[in-house]
């Protein structure tokens, strides 16, 4: 008697475990997908014209390479309708990049008082890009949340039926 409720404990314990890795799976589908959608609908944005007002390298937290991660941070102003609008993100999940160079090259290229293309949707003035659709980050998120949702609801079903004696 004893030792079957301590199996069952014990399977409580890894289904709730993995429920969790499940959830977080969803989380980042979710997210990915939202993300992927926004992205998509970018490339059929209207565009203006507007200033590049702020572009500089930022660090960020820890990277592959080099120890950091970093940013090209690039801030811009536009106009849509006599409506001043200030915009900051390069691509949509941009979250910057491994090494410094790769950062360089986007603050080069968008040097302040430049005038840029600016993508923005047409239902949401305020959300704007430089770069439409998506950055390789947003497909990687979406494609571990599948994966950790696939693998973790594997484990689940198997100590269920483990559980229920198959």
């Amino acid at each position: 008697m004893m030792e079957r409720l301590l199996k069952l404990l014990t399977l409580l314990g890894i289904i709730c475990f993995f429920s969790m890795f499940m959830i977080l799976g969803l989380v980042l589908i979710y997210n990915s997908t939202k993300l992927l959608y926004e992205s998509m609908a970018s490339l059929s944005w209207p565009t203006c014209e507007g200033i590049v007002t702020h572009s500089e390298i930022e660090p960020l937290g820890r990277g592959v390479k080099s120890g950091r991660s970093f940013m090209g941070a690039i801030r811009y102003d536009y106009t849509i309708e006599g409506e001043k609008y200030t915009g900051d993100r390069y691509r949509i999940g941009y979250l910057g990049v491994p090494d410094r160079g790769w950062a360089r090259k986007i603050v080069d290229a968008h040097p302040v008082g430049t005038v840029v293309k600016v993508y923005y949707s047409p239902s949401s003035p305020a959300a704007s890009v430089l770069v439409p659709g998506a950055n390789w980050n947003v497909y990687v998120t979406l494609v571990v949340g599948i994966a950790m949702f696939l693998v973790c609801a594997y484990f689940v079903f198997a100590c269920l039926r483990s559980a229920v004696g198959k």
